[in-house]
């Protein structure tokens, strides 16, 4: 299925200050040395990115961190330039017999700006990417349309996101191939959880649920941010002793990802 964005007029993005960077590293505990830090203030405030909505965060890379973002700050970037005209995202599947589509093979972005006379195509081969991570057995396509929305907003607006961090599915991809291992074990942290206490009850996973589209976000953001922050792949597996804190962080976590004039 297609995932279309229409188009919208320009923006203004707030300043984002050192100050800022800094509450946030203190208040996320990340444990950056100085020249780490010193990094993650060069891209934040160079990119005027706001790390309390996540458009920048630290993620570890073998014996350090690196910086990530997420594709939706691709998106707003280019839709505050005031020259994007609308995109597109759809799955690429092989054709199998009698010409029916069969296995996915990639992703499609079509990208369209106000000011070139024909759409910007690119493509992205799901082979490159998927590591067979338990994120890309359950999320294939949503991973691998990820990954073509960086790239192609990367391309197509050179001027505003070159130098931008990465996302983060990018940089596993290259952890795995470079170091052999991943940046976090998925496995090991969902037992740790699931050790620590009762999954909790349905009531309150639609308690998480209704907190978590006050924001605006999609389902598959949802699930998204609850992996890339918890490892956990479904609500059923938040527990009871974790379910509190994950409440009151899915919100700061998210931010407001509602479209103007969008009410709560």
């Amino acid at each position: 299925m297609n995932e279309v964005i229409v188009k919208k007029e320009a923006i203004e993005v707030p300043a984002v200050t050192r100050q800022m960077c800094d509450d946030f590293l203190f208040t996320a505990g990340t444990k950056l040395n100085e020249q780490q830090k010193l990094m993650f203030y060069n891209l934040a405030l160079q990119f005027n990115l706001n790390p309390f909505k996540r458009e920048i965060h630290a993620i570890p890379y073998g014996q350090g961190w690196n910086f990530v973002t997420g594709y939706q700050v691709y998106v707003a970037r280019a839709e505050a330039t005031g020259l994007l005209n609308g995109w597109s995202t759809e799955s690429i599947h092989s054709v199998g017999k009698y010409n029916e589509e069969s296995d996915l093979t990639g992703a499609r972005i079509t990208i369209y700006r106000k000011d070139w006379d024909k759409p910007f195509v690119w493509e992205v081969a799901l082979a490159e990417f998927d590591k067979g991570t338990s994120t890309w057995k359950n999320m294939k396509e949503f991973m691998i349309k990820k990954i073509a929305i960086g790239q192609g907003f990367r391309l197509a607006f050179p001027n505003e996101l070159g130098g931008m961090p990465y996302l983060k599915e990018e940089l596993e991809d290259l952890t795995l191939d470079n170091q052999k291992t991943p940046i976090r074990e998925p496995k090991a942290k969902s037992q740790k959880i699931q050790a620590k206490g009762e999954p909790i009850s349905e009531a309150q996973r639609k308690r998480f649920y209704a907190i978590s589209k006050t924001t605006g976000a999609t389902d598959e953001q949802i699930k998204d941010w609850l992996f890339r922050e918890y490892e956990i792949e479904h609500t059923k597996d938040i527990t009871r002793d974790i379910y509190e804190e994950v409440c009151q962080k899915v919100k700061e976590g998210l931010g407001d990802m509602r479209e103007p004039g969008q009410e709560g």
